[in-house]
């Protein structure tokens, strides 16, 4: 298998088009050895790479042969990381079509998905598409499918979304947060007021901390009153 050479007066870089003269009928060429200056800071160096030509599907074209005509243009798209020339010559695509058997009827062989083999027949024999692989999926316009191998259609997909509600009224209020204004009319403010009824405060044993208490006011002589934690009683002579 033979190379095509071509000498550039100018460094290379990846995705650089790069358009050529075919030297001659090439049969068996497989790729493209280019000869560019490498610049140092100080000097400049020639280097080369070679490239296997690759079709614009990233097949590898080794093996054609009779790849181009003499003194024909070719044009590539260069791939330096991982050293291909992807060829965009639409006269050498469709040469290359012919060959493969792509045009005007041919049969192919071989071809698999996933590792398993496809019939040339249809699609029948494709694997399903699963999340953890690639193959055929079959759409769906169910919106409570709970499948993972259906793939949703675009009315599926605007039905959910008109769906979700666009205002709180809609929503259920499973919370019990107030949804109308509620009248604190009776309330006391902070700032201070009259009480209009009793107001009893909390028991408890914390007795060197400020706080209200309830307190008893009884006549000398009288029963102790029923008291708890924290209660006051204040005894008066009549």
């Amino acid at each position: 298998m033979a190379n095509i050479k071509v000498t550039l007066d100018y460094p290379i870089h990846d995705g650089m088009d790069l358009t050529f003269k075919a030297p001659c009928d090439c049969t068996a060429v497989t790729g493209l050895k280019v000869y560019y200056p490498s610049l140092n800071e100080n000097t400049s160096t020639s280097t080369s790479k070679t490239f296997t030509f690759k079709d614009t599907h990233g097949v590898d074209l080794n093996g054609i042969g009779n790849l181009f005509m003499a003194n024909a243009y070719v044009k590539v798209i260069l791939d330096t990381v991982n050293n291909h020339a992807y060829i965009q010559n639409a006269d050498t695509n469709s040469y290359l079509e012919s060959k493969l058997g792509n045009s005007g009827g041919g049969t192919i062989t071989g071809v698999s998905a996933n590792g398993t083999s496809i019939a040339t027949s249809g699609v029948a024999n494709i694997p399903a598409a699963t999340t953890g692989k690639y193959g055929v999926t079959k759409l769906s316009s169910s919106t409570s499918s709970t499948s993972t191998t259906l793939a949703a259609t675009a009315s599926a997909v605007k039905s959910v979304k008109d769906s979700i509600p666009t205002k709180t009224s809609q929503l259920t209020n499973d919370s019990d947060f107030l949804t109308s204004h509620q009248d604190i009319s009776g309330k006391l403010d902070k700032s201070g007021g009259t009480m209009t009824g009793i107001l009893t405060a909390q028991n408890n044993t914390s007795y060197t901390t400020k706080q209200v208490r309830n307190a008893f006011l009884i006549k000398e002589g009288s029963s102790l009153p029923s008291g708890a934690s924290g209660d006051l009683c204040f005894v008066y002579k009549a």
